[in-house]
């Protein structure tokens, strides 16, 4: 079991969840001076955020300068020399600003909706879950899994591993089916070529592990989030299927 965990840790680790937006900072800067008079500037002048990131703008100059929207939607009021100001974007647009006393220094803010954050499922496998039960019962057998689903639900991405089988995995599949219920096959992970297998032929031997994505159907992407997906090892001895998990949501 050790190892095992060890398998869906690493495959944690490879799949990215989506985190907080993170902040920006754009420095309120100076160039040139002598005959030809000194440039402010907002630097960088755009910058494309997600909606929820907290922007600071820093005074880099020796004179005060301001943040002021041409829509009315922020004002920092005056930024002494060293100082900051920040504001927050709670909503998607394009915002447009400038400095009440350098008109030509002037930048402009894109903030995007957010991508929605990925969720994260996970499945134990034993036998003890198989419906109908194992005709040759294998309680050493057990296997684990990592599950990933995009922010548009189009795409799964899966990490499982599993040892101590009565033989090789013949098939590997995702079933459609409640918790204590057999469900249909819907996609088959490794298999015969004839069953169209994401991945081509199980791994040899008596523990395996298989990764990969799915581009999963909308109703099964449905059936997942409502817990009803399930997993399922299947060997020769036991064809309907040795040890099986039920996927579900970490919260």
């Amino acid at each position: 079991m050790r190892k095992l965990a060890l398998y869906v840790i690493l495959a944690l680790g490879m799949l990215s969840v989506a985190g907080e937006p993170q902040g920006v900072t754009i420095i309120m800067g100076s160039s040139g001076g002598g005959y030809y008079g000194t440039t402010y500037y907002f630097s960088p002048a755009t910058v494309t955020i997600p909606v929820g990131t907290t922007v600071t703008w820093v005074n880099r100059t020796s004179v005060i300068h301001t943040v002021t929207s041409r829509t009315g939607a922020f004002d920092s009021g005056d930024v002494p020399p060293g100082r900051e100001f920040k504001y927050t974007f709670t909503q998607a647009g394009t915002y447009d600003y400038y400095c009440r006393y350098h008109a030509a220094m002037s930048g402009r803010i894109v903030v995007e909706q957010a991508q929605k954050e990925l969720k994260l499922f996970t499945a134990q496998l034993e036998g003890a879950q198989e419906v109908p039960a194992p005709p040759k019962p294998n309680p050493k057998a057990i296997g684990a899994g990592a599950f990933v689903l995009s922010s548009d639900s189009k795409e799964l991405g899966f990490a499982l591993t599993y040892s101590d089988l009565s033989g090789p995995a013949v098939a590997i599949h995702f079933h459609n089916g409640e918790v204590g219920k057999a469900g249909p096959v819907v996609q088959t992970i490794c298999g015969p070529q004839n069953q169209n297998p994401l991945l081509g032929a199980c791994p040899a031997g008596t523990a395996g592990t298989v990764a990969g994505v799915w581009k999963i159907p909308a109703e099964q992407a449905d059936a997942l989030l409502k817990g009803n997906l399930y997993v399922n090892v299947h060997t020769a001895d036991n064809p309907g299927g040795e040890i099986r998990g039920q996927i579900k949501e970490s919260k």
